[in-house]
């Protein structure tokens, strides 16, 4: 499962870009699979339009859906989850992310340090 941390990295070619490049390839080839969940998708579309316009973001987040990328979609039980995660001071996108990844037993790629705090599977890539 993919934080957009994650992704904006990748897009951006920021430090930690190549790790999920590579992860991204694994998943392309159907060696792994890859998640990524519908706030991730707007944190994502949100940062990339900042630097480089709502057009060049609309393309990003039409490839990132044309992936093997599998979207998916925020239930009930993610919602409560991430609700008690955002009590522990975390912000309410980031604990629907660690949330969602906590249901799924997925591990999550991500560079948020408080991510550590949380009894989910992390993998940091920078």
């Amino acid at each position: 499962m993919f934080d957009a941390s994650a992704l904006i990295a990748f897009l951006s070619d920021e430090k930690g870009a190549g790790a999920v490049e590579a992860m991204i390839k694994e998943v392309e080839a159907g060696d792994e699979e890859g998640i990524i969940g519908p706030v991730t998708l707007a944190e994502t579309f949100h940062a990339y339009a900042k630097n480089h316009g709502e057009a060049e973001a609309y393309e990003v987040v039409t490839q990132l859906k044309l992936s093997k990328l599998r979207v998916l979609p925020l239930g009930e039980d993610i919602a409560i989850k991430a609700g008690s995660y955002k009590l522990k001071g975390m912000p309410l996108a980031d604990a629907i992310v660690a949330a969602t990844a906590k249901r799924l037993r997925a591990k999550l790629v991500a560079a948020d340090a408080h991510f550590r705090e949380l009894d989910i599977d992390l993998l940091e890539f920078r």
